[in-house]
Formats: structure tokens, C-alpha cells, sequence
């Protein structure tokens, strides 16, 4: 089974509640970008952080700021957990980069070889996704042994007899070892298939009594012949996998085999790409789900000998024993390519989000080639980047947060040089014989001045400035060390300039030793001053420290920064929404736009799909971006688009009370703060450019509008469009009830009759505006909708027309002041 063992400590994991299933559902979102780990371009259902993080791993660093030394990351990860902690509780996420790029890497499994005609080559195992978070992992090996008892043994022979106390003890697929009392020699065979012995040798010990049959051996060691009539010692061989990360967590998979007969095959362990794709995974793929093993089978397949695996004391291991200490380990191999290189995301641009046959593709062609693509086309397959999500029917809102990333270019890897020497103290006791009537700088020199009327001992008593040492102890920890000094207390003083003009006082010791841990990315300067009494010493060398987490790449300057792909993402997004007819796209701008570049690229999607205008109802623009802390990291606080907590919005409303109510007033959680401020005096300039403004009031942080991109008065709020889509969802639904019913008046009756019950439901619940039925809604099947011609096709035509409630935007409290009265009106 495969297991996972954790620091100790209290975890908190949030259990989704079931959701409610007498409407069809509108609260599931898909969320398309950029993560560690996980599969490309493949939908995966999560319904929690926690379950999001073992499938795509922790943040993932793309390139430094390029205003600072701070990280850039992936947006996604911050915005699935935005849309949880704001209400959401299903999610699909698919991760998208350059799969001609990325590539996984390889872990040599030490002792392990593959045995191809009697040659042995080295296993590897890859890792279960493409990336660069595989670095930090070890993986090895260990035997377990269980001991079997032979009856019968001939060298040369394909069948060997043996004696068993349980059935099913050896079967197809098990590996035998088999060592000879009075020599070293080792023999491997590979059972092909087990029948019941049909005589019983002489002298044979009680028990199942069976032969094994197999085609595939290995003599590892063979001196001379063995002795005929002695029996050699047998063991059936299984395998347990390990896999440690560099924090100490270890994963482990045990009593695999090594042989593709065995049911728990090791070169069966399944990539994420297979394990996702399946909807009925066997039994070794649902135990590597979760948690999710971080290693997958050999694609290449055939018989594996573990000849230099060790065996643990006892078998199974004991809990002492399943430490990387016990079992040797390898680190994985790769080529020499950056992270982000194999990562697959070095190049940025939209053919990371489009599916390269569908990007250009207009809302009424996209449904018709995407269903050619992945189903009749000569080789049919899977599509890519956002229009993967076309198949996942129950998903209704839709957002690429990493779409808003500006780029970032190669630095290349230059090492930090060391800060130039500082200048001398100054040392007012070497000065006392100056002539204190005159005001004069106190001279910086390093050297004691001579020829001059000093106290008597006072050069004696002069300080050497210490030497400091950098020690690299990796993982971004560094140790500073000096020759202490008794009596002396030395003070170290950290700057983020070479010319430490930033210094200030870090550390004050006497121990000659400081340890830097725990330190945000950026270039840090260190020197140290020690002190006797009031006499100071000069400072020391300089030393110079770089944390940088995502060394060699840097994001693009705002200066540089080109829509292009941003635009491309957007115009894709609303298009494959209009042509679903039931999704929302939530879209976000980059974080340095400001208000006039807002509603400029709001005109710039609203006059390109001036064509397809219906296809502006289907989305709307949400800015600016939030300041919060995530959950990952609460110790500093993060800046991440607001798409994620706006969909979560709309997810939380759609469940509790209905897709129909607005996705606004709505308090976001999490926020602190918001980039950049946007000036109250352009508020209505973003409110006529349908930009949702998220804003500061006395409940929160939350927005007061909610628009689509539509000039269509009727859809432009943004619950009118996906109550249409509701409703859309739920005609298909019902009317796959009808299908093949005999068409006649009593169909047509029971139809009418059918929908009226269900929009009646739905006008109950606030959904329509209307004193009665006929104003809220009509149900029609008449009035020259259906004809002989319809009926003689097999037609039937239902029409549902519907006055959908529209929110309250503006409450104008009236305040009449008469005589000594005050009178209260209200108006709209």
C-alpha cells in the first residue's frame, strides 16, 4: 500500500458538504493556467486545496519581479484557493504549458535492472507528471522475502516444483530467488504459470504441491553445477518503492512485482495522464491516487531483477527502517535545460491556453470543429489549453488566471559578486592631542597615527577588524562564521546594497557564528564590527548572499509588456462560452493596469466581437487584484488577480440561492487590501466601460456590480445571462425525458405541462418578475410552432419565454423636511 508519513503537528482539511442536487448545478468553475505537477491539458475534479495540492503541487515559481527580487508565481494555485475560500466547492483544473517543452524526470532505481535477452540495463522510473518539482525528491528500493519451499530443481529446466502452505502463494508473474547451501550462487526465475503437480516427489514435504512454469531466468552468480539431489533454498521476491522529498516526507508502494503477469506490477504504476484519463482505475492505480505517489511504472514494460536491492532486517520493514537512511537512493536525472524550460513554460505566449486548430475559431464554427477534432478526424484527439473544458459538461464558469502574466526573458546565471571593502570607522580616542578649538572632521583611517602625544598603551589596545566566512549549507540556509574575540561582543549588520547605505544591526553575539535561514528571495550583504568596551574595530570583509528561487529568469518590465496574448486568451474565452451557451467567463487584467488601460482593453474585446454580439453576454471583467494572505503562507501577503474569489462568489450564490441572484455585495474573504487603489473619481468611467470595480466599503472588500460585456440591455447583468444558461442546462436535461414518446396531443399537453411545473418552481424562488403567471413566464407549443411538417420529421418545438428579475442597483432614501415633522419616501 502506499503510504506517506508527515511531521507531527494538527492539519485542518476542509470537507466539502454535499451540494444539493434538486436544480441542475451552476457552481462548478474550471480554472486553466500554470502548476508544479499534474497532468497537461487533461480536466481534473477537485473539491479542496488540499486535494488540489496533491495532484499539482505547492506554488510554483516562474521568474524574479521585475520591479524586485520577489518571486513571480503561478497564478492558479492562488486562485482555486480564492475560489474555495469564498464559497466554491467543485472545481476542474487544467494545467497547460509546452508539452513539446516539458519533460519529467528520470530516477535511476538503484539495483534494479531490466532483463532484455539475458542483457541487464538500468531501470528508471519516471516521474508520475512533466516538471521541474521532481528535484527535490530520492527514490530506492527495498526486497521483501517470503520464504517458499522446493521440491524439485533442475538447472536448465522451464518447470519447478514446489510445495505450498497456502493456496495462491506463488502465481503468474512472482519472482523466485533461489541460493544453494555451500556456495554463493543465485538463481532468478520468473513464473509464467502454476499447475497442480501431478505426482508427488519422493520424499516431499506436506503441502499444495504445484509446478512453475517459466521462460524467463537469470543465473546472477553460477560457480559450478548444483549438486543433483539437494535441494536449493527458495524465497518469492516482491519489491517495496520509496520516495522522499528534502523536507522528510516519504512515499512508499509495497509488495510490488517484477514481472508484467504480477497484478501489482511496478511498471504498472500509472502517470498522471493515464491515472486521470480513466474512469475506472484498477486497484494499484486507486492506491497510488492518494495519496498520489509521486512515481510512475517504466513505459518501456518487461522483467526487472533487483540484484543489488538490499533486503531490510525484517520483512516487511519496520517503522525504523522506512527511513532514506536505510535504502540507497538516487536523485532524478534530466537534461540540462532550466527549470522553467522543463517545466515547459520558458516560451510565454496564448498557444499555452488555445488548442492550436480552435483559436481562432468564431462562437458559431467552435463547438462543430472541436467535436471533428476529438472525435472524427482522422486521428482523434484530446483537445488542449481552455477548449478542454468544452467536454465538461457540468462546468459553468470558466477563467485563466496565468493569462495576465506579462512574460519573462533568460538572465542567464551570474554568481553575486563579493561587496567592495568599507571605509574606516572613525576612532575619536586615536585624535585627543587635536586641537579641540578647531572643529574638524574626525579623520577614517584604518592605521594607528604615530609621532603624535597618545595615552600611554593606547596602540596596544587597537582592534582587528574579524574575517567573515559565507558557508553554503543549501536549502537556503547559510552559516557566517568569525574567530570570536573574549570579551568582545561583535555586531553583524545585514543590507540589501553592496554600499551598505541599508545596513542595519542583524544579529549581536560573541559566539563568532550566525546562521540565515527563512529569507525572502532578493541579494543580501553581510559584514561584521566588533566592540571592547567604546573602542570599535573597522568592519570586516563583506560577503554577499543571493536567495533567488527562480534563478536565471526575469519577468518582462511593465515598459515591455505586450497584450497580444492576453487578447487572444480573452476573445477565446468568450467565444467558446457563447458557443457552449452555459458558461461564464470571469477574465482579469494584468496588475499594473490602471483604470484608462481597464476600460481600454473592455473596447478593444467589445469592437473585435462587434460581429458575434451575443457573445459579449458570456463574460465579464472583473479588476483589480486582491492582497491577502493564502493559506499556504500566512506569514506574508500576496498580491493575485481577483478572478478565483469572483467566481467563487458566483458558485456560492448559484448554490445557495440560485444562479439567477446577482454575484454581487458580496463580502470577498481573505482580502486586506487591493492593487492598484483605483481614485473614487474613476469609478463611473469603469462602471460605463462594464469593468466590475472590486472595492472598499464598510463590510469589506466585495463588488457592487456585476455586468457583462453585452450593449444588450437585456443581458447585460450578469445573472440574466447565466439564468438563460440555467436554463438552457435544464431543457436539455428534461427534454431527453421526451425523446421517443409518441407524438400527440397528450405529449404536447404532458409537455407543457411538464416545463410550466418547473419554471412555476423556478418563479417561486425569485427567478422571474411578474404579478402572475403570464407575466412571469409562458410555456409555448402552439401558434405555428409545431405543424403536420414538424411531426412528420419527428419535430417538436417548445418555446420558454421568460421576464427575469433584474437586481436593485440604486435605493434613493428621500428626506422631506416639513414644518417640525421629517418625512421618509423611498425611490427607485
Amino acid at each position: 500500500m502506499v503510504t506517506a508519513t508527515r511531521l507531527p503537528g494538527i492539519q485542518f482539511e476542509v470537507v466539502a458538504p454535499p451540494a444539493s442536487e434538486t436544480l441542475v448545478r451552476m457552481d462548478i468553475a474550471a480554472f486553466v493556467g500554470f502548476a508544479a505537477s499534474g497532468p497537461l491539458h487533461l480536466p481534473v475534479m477537485v473539491e479542496d486545496i488540499a486535494h488540489f495540492e496533491e495532484i499539482f503541487g505547492e506554488d510554483l515559481v516562474l521568474a524574479g519581479s521585475a520591479d524586485s527580487n520577489d518571486p513571480v508565481y503561478a497564478y492558479m494555485p492562488s486562485t482555486v484557493r480564492a475560489f474555495f475560500r469564498n464559497g466554491g466547492r467543485r472545481c476542474w483544473v487544467i494545467r497547460v504549458a509546452d508539452v513539446k517543452m516539458a519533460e519529467s524526470g528520470q530516477f535511476p532505481l538503484p539495483g534494479l535492472f531490466r532483463l532484455d535477452s539475458g542483457t541487464l540495463t538500468q531501470a528508471l522510473a519516471p516521474a508520475r507528471s512533466q516538471g521541474s518539482w521532481s528535484d527535490s525528491l530520492v527514490a530506492g528500493l527495498a526486497l521483501r522475502s517470503h520464504p517458499v519451499v522446493a521440491t524439485s530443481f533442475s538447472a536448465g529446466s522451464i518447470e519447478i516444483g514446489l510445495s505450498l502452505t497456502s493456496a495462491g502463494e506463488v502465481a503468474a508473474g512472482d519472482l523466485l530467488r533461489f541460493t544453494f547451501p555451500g556456495s554463493h550462487d543465485v538463481f532468478w526465475f520468473f513464473v509464467d504459470s502454476v499447475s497442480p503437480a501431478i505426482t508427488s516427489p519422493p520424499g516431499a514435504r506436506r503441502g499444495q504441491l504445484i509446478s512453475a512454469i517459466g521462460t524467463q531466468s537469470y543465473w546472477e552468480r553460477l560457480t559450478s553445477s548444483p549438486p543433483s539431489g539437494v535441494l536449493p533454498i527458495c524465497e518469492r521476491i516482491t519489491m517495496d518503492l520509496f520516495v522522499q522529498r528534502e523536507a522528510g516526507e516519504i512515499w512508499s508502494m509495497t509488495d510490488l512485482g517484477l514481472a508484467p503477469a504480477h497484478p501489482r506490477y511496478w511498471g504498472n504504476l500509472p502517470e498522471d495522464a493515464t491515472l486521470f484519463s480513466t474512469d475506472t482505475p484498477d486497484d494499484l492505480a486507486t492506491e497510488a491516487l492518494h495519496p498520489r505517489f509521486p512515481l510512475a511504472g517504466s513505459t518501456s514494460g518487461g522483467f526487472y531483477l533487483p540484484l543489488g536491492v538490499p533486503s531490510p532486517v525484517a520483512s516487511p520493514p519496520l517503522p525504523e527502517e522506512l527511513t532514506a537512511d536505510f535504502f540507497p537512493t538516487t536523485v532524478p536525472v534530466h537534461s540540462a535545460a532550466s527549470e522553467l524550460e522543463r517545466d515547459g513554460l520558458s516560451e510565454f505566449s496564448a498557444s499555452l491556453f488555445l488548442d492550436p486548430f480552435l483559436a481562432d475559431a468564431t462562437s458559431l464554427d467552435l463547438l462543430s470543429e472541436a467535436y471533428y477534432l476529438r472525435y472524427q478526424s482522422p486521428t482523434p484527439r484530446r483537445l488542449t489549453g481552455i477548449h478542454a473544458a468544452i467536454e465538461i459538461e457540468e462546468v459553468t464558469i470558466i477563467a485563466a488566471p496565468d493569462a495576465v502574466q506579462r512574460g519573462w526573458f533568460q538572465t542567464g546565471n551570474d554568481p553575486l559578486a563579493s561587496p567592495p571593502q568599507s571605509s574606516p570607522l572613525q576612532h575619536p580616542e586615536w585624535w585627543h592631542f587635536a586641537d579641540c578649538n578647531q572643529k574638524q572632521e574626525i579623520p577614517r583611517v584604518s592605521i594607528f597615527p604615530r609621532g603624535q602625544f597618545q595615552a600611554c598603551g593606547l596602540e596596544d589596545n587597537t582592534i582587528d577588524a574579524p574575517a567573515l566566512t559565507l558557508n553554503d549549507l543549501g536549502g537556503g540556509i547559510y552559516q557566517l562564521i568569525w574567530t570570536p574575540l573574549s570579551g568582545a561582543v561583535d555586531f553583524l549588520e545585514e543590507a540589501v546594497d553592496p554600499d551598505f547605505t541599508t545596513a542595519a544591526v542583524k544579529s549581536q553575539t560573541s559566539t563568532g557564528n550566525v546562521m540565515i535561514y527563512g529569507q525572502p528571495s532578493g541579494d543580501y550583504y553581510y559584514r561584521v564590527r566588533r566592540q571592547v568596551g567604546s573602542a570599535s574595530s573597522d568592519y570586516s570583509n563583506g560577503v554577499a548572499i543571493r536567495i533567488d528561487v527562480a534563478t536565471g529568469w526575469k519577468e518582462q518590465a511593465i515598459a515591455d509588456y505586450n497584450d497580444q496574448a492576453l487578447f487572444d486568451v480573452h476573445r477565446a474565452l468568450i467565444r467558446m462560452s457563447a458557443a457552449r451557451g452555459d458558461l461564464f467567463a470571469v477574465l482579469a487584467l494584468p496588475s499594473h493596469y490602471r483604470e484608462l488601460q481597464a476600460s481600454a482593453h473592455a473596447l478593444q474585446l467589445k469592437t473585435t466581437l462587434a460581429d458575434e454580439p451575443t457573445t459579449l453576454s458570456f463574460a465579464g471583467i472583473y479588476h483589480p487584484w486582491l492582497i491577502g494572505r493564502e493559506e499556504d503562507d500566512l506569514s506574508n501577503l500576496r498580491t493575485t488577480p481577483p478572478d478565483g474569489a469572483a467566481a467563487g462568489i458566483m458558485a456560492k450564490r448559484s448554490s445557495n440561492r440560485g444562479p439567477w441572484i446577482s454575484p454581487a455585495n458580496e463580502r470577498l474573504s481573505g482580502v486586506v487590501s487591493l492593487s492598484p487603489a483605483i481614485s473614487r473619481n474613476h469609478w463611473q468611467l469603469l462602471q460605463d466601460s462594464q469593468v466590475n470595480l472590486v472595492r472598499q466599503e464598510a463590510a469589506g472588500f466585495l463588488c457592487l456590480s456585476a455586468l457583462t460585456l453585452t450593449d444588450d440591455d437585456d443581458l447585460l447583468p450578469i445573472n440574466v445571462r447565466r439564468l438563460l444558461s440555467f436554463l438552457r442546462k435544464t431543457a436539455l436535461l428534461v427534454g431527453n425525458q421526451y425523446v421517443f414518446e409518441p407524438l400527440s396531443d397528450v405529449f404536447r399537453r404532458g409537455v407543457q405541462r411538464g416545463f410550466e411545473n418547473l419554471l412555476d418552481e423556478l418563479a417561486r424562488r425569485g427567478a422571474f418578475v411578474g404579478r402572475n403567471q403570464s407575466e412571469q413566464f409562458q410555456v409555448v407549443t402552439d401558434g405555428g410552432l409545431n405543424t403536420s411538417i414538424t411531426a412528420d420529421q419527428g419535430r417538436f418545438y417548445v418555446e420558454l419565454r421568460v421576464a427575469p428579475s433584474l437586481p436593485l442597483r440604486f435605493l434613493t432614501v428621500r428626506l422631506l423636511q416639513q414644518a417640525d415633522r421629517t418625512f421618509v419616501t423611498e425611490g427607485r
